[in-house]
């Protein structure tokens, strides 16, 4: 490809209003596109998973406009392309000075600067499978490309996870009965909550006090889970009892926050600004540093941080979960999960008084009642 040619692309890339595109057969990332947004439009997926699309559909369009293929249809995405992607995936930090014109728009924070994770990878060409398992249900295609990679499909779609790390219930009281300073009493107040609730950040930022409801003076949170409702995994809403640590912080705000939020939630991002950063800042002043293991791909060995170093929103699920576990080892009982679901089958049929008494007990807290 010519440097003329290159440059054309980027140009129609940054500066679509400047080319006449009337008559040109809608591109795989136009399609991508008008499918994301008609999948957000009927619920079929949230906001936040929108994002991680938008980011994969241009990451597409970064890797058709250097491989000078911009444009083409859906049909020219072949198995082939698929391992090119990844691998494009892979070393686009290194194309970052080589192509600037394409990153122009891009932030620091969100411009390639590493060498993508294994895992990062595998979720990125997971959303493209299910837009092609989409396109060959609607006979777009006649078969999907993931198809017919074979066995190499096993090796680039797999993910590995380090343990999971949480807090342990020493670790866990340390931050509820210390004080802290002012700029980081509310990242506090938010992590407990969340701790006690064990519930993920999606659903976690869009409660309300709406979502509250009170049965036999139990006060409970009540939520349809957005991950596996969207997936049409489970339509029965979830109903965890607020036990007293978490019921005091909640007052403290009800009715001072606007849309009638149930605390004073961070946006979405992780910057210095975002819920993340600032549970890492909490834990280093509470000098949470017992060391994790983290499995570093370019070495094949782990790699030993301070828990305060890789802490984030799911550091709250875990500790929920470590914490029930230890009071009732494979049976977890605080409603967060189906029956017999793959991802923790440890879910019962108690009623919400039995798993109230459970989590008080797990918390090391006393009943009450409102």
């Amino acid at each position: 490809m010519t440097s003329d040619k290159l440059e054309k692309l980027i140009d129609e890339h940054l500066h679509p209003e400047k080319y006449d595109v009337a008559d040109q057969k809608e591109s795989l990332c136009e399609m991508f596109q008008r499918y994301v947004n008609g999948w957000l439009d009927t619920g079929v997926i949230g906001l936040g998973r929108k994002k991680h699309y938008d980011v994969v559909i241009r990451e597409l369009n970064r890797f058709f406009i250097i491989n000078g293929i911009d444009g083409e249809p859906v049909e020219v995405f072949n198995k082939d392309m698929i391992l090119k992607f990844r691998e494009f995936l892979r070393i686009e930090h290194t194309l970052v000075d080589k192509y600037p014109g394409l990153y122009v728009d891009m932030n620091n924070r969100n411009r390639p600067s590493k060498e993508r994770s294994q895992n990062t990878i595998a979720e990125k060409l997971l959303l493209i499978q299910a837009f092609m398992v989409e396109l060959e249900r609607n006979d777009v295609i006649p078969v999907s490309p993931f198809r017919k990679i074979g066995k190499e499909k096993e090796a680039i779609m797999k993910q590995q996870y380090d343990e999971p790390a949480f807090l342990t219930k020493a670790e866990f009281n340390a931050i509820l009965v210390k004080d802290c300073p002012d700029s980081l009493q509310r990242v506090k107040d938010i992590f407990i909550v969340q701790c006690c609730f064990g519930c993920r950040v999606g659903d976690f930022r869009r409660f309300t006090f709406d979502n509250i409801g009170i049965e036999e003076g139990i006060p409970y949170i009540h939520y349809l889970p957005q991950k596996t409702h969207r997936d049409g995994l489970i339509r029965t809403e979830i109903r965890t009892p607020i036990i007293r640590i978490a019921y005091d912080i909640i007052m403290k705000y009800k009715g001072k926050l606007s849309k009638n939020a149930l605390l004073p939630f961070y946006p979405d991002g992780n910057g210095e600004t975002g819920y993340n950063y600032q549970i890492k800042k909490l834990l280093e002043y509470y000098g949470i540093e017992r060391k994790i293991a983290i499995f570093n791909t370019s070495l094949s060995t782990n790699e030993y941080k301070p828990i305060y170093e890789i802490a984030s929103s799911k550091l709250a699920r875990k500790t929920h979960v470590d914490l029930m576990n230890k009071v009732q080892i494979d049976k977890y009982a605080a409603g967060l999960h189906a029956k017999n679901s793959s991802a923790v089958n440890r879910y019962t049929n108690m009623g919400l008084k039995e798993r109230f008494i459970l989590m008080c007990a797990a918390f090391g807290c006393e009943g009450y009642n409102v």
